[in-house]
């Protein structure tokens, strides 16, 4: 690998980390689908839309197989997924609007997530709205 193209080992590993957990997969292949901001709920409808593929075979929606209800998805992406995708450096979340905006450290690292995000099985092309 060229050192153009080296990425520090941190980085790499918190990229990672963001993409961890199928529910930020999933707000990471709608905000790279999706062209600037997104509210909270878009999030949460396209995470119901994935649902099916994110929790495999099985035909229940992600809240029920993570036992929660579609508010509690809403709690959990306020309070949890999109903090975290913030500490990552690769979302700005106003949480008094609920809107997630990807930052330009999202549009720097676009290709590696791109790739992440494709390689998983289980996700379809997110719709929003």
């Amino acid at each position: 690998m060229t050192a153009s193209r080296e990425r520090p080992s941190a980085e790499y590993d918190a990229i990672l980390e963001a993409c961890r957990h199928p529910v930020r997969r999933v707000v990471l292949a709608t905000l790279l689908a999706h062209c600037g901001s997104i509210t909270l709920t878009e999030l949460a409808a396209s995470i119901e839309t994935n649902a099916a593929g994110v929790t495999g075979d099985h035909p229940r929606r992600l809240s029920d197989a993570d036992d929660r209800t579609p508010s509690t998805l809403l709690l959990t992406l306020h309070h949890t997924h999109l903090p975290k995708l913030a500490e990552a450096g690769l979302v700005e979340y106003d949480a008094e609007r609920r809107v997630a905006e990807p930052t330009a450290e999202f549009d720097r690292v676009r290709p590696l997530m791109s790739t992440i995000v494709a390689a998983d099985p289980t996700l379809e092309a997110p719709i929003v709205g």
